[in-house]
């Protein structure tokens, strides 16, 4: 009369989960021809009309924005550091990240000196 219930605890990470997700989503993608990456049907198409391809042609709107994000590179590499020109890469988040850290650090201090 005694039932046994079978039960089993899976413990993983996110990065385990977001992987597998990935790997069943690839699976419904199809290889663009001219680039070779993957894509969705619908975005496919897409891609193809305006980005990759004999035939594509971007939109005036995207065409500033390249513009615009290669005069950005230009006056990076314009920028010397030591006298060399440098590649730097602008990154939001790195300034984001290092005002955090020093917020932190300045919080730290002032907890210091109160105690």
């Amino acid at each position: 009369d005694k039932t046994f219930i079978r039960r089993v605890v899976v413990l993983t990470t996110y990065q385990t989960l977001e992987a597998s997700y990935r790997q069943e989503v690839n699976k419904t993608k199809i290889e663009c021809e001219w680039c070779g990456r993957l894509f969705q049907k619908s975005k496919l198409r897409y891609h193809q009309t305006y980005f990759c391809g004999p035939e594509a042609q971007r939109t005036e709107k995207q065409m500033k924005a390249q513009r615009k994000a290669d005069y950005k590179d230009e006056a990076v590499k314009m920028m010397k550091i030591g006298g060399t020109t440098t590649n730097i890469a602008l990154n939001p988040l790195n300034a984001i990240r290092s005002a955090a850290t020093s917020a932190l650090r300045r919080m730290g201090k002032k907890k210091g000196k109160d105690t």
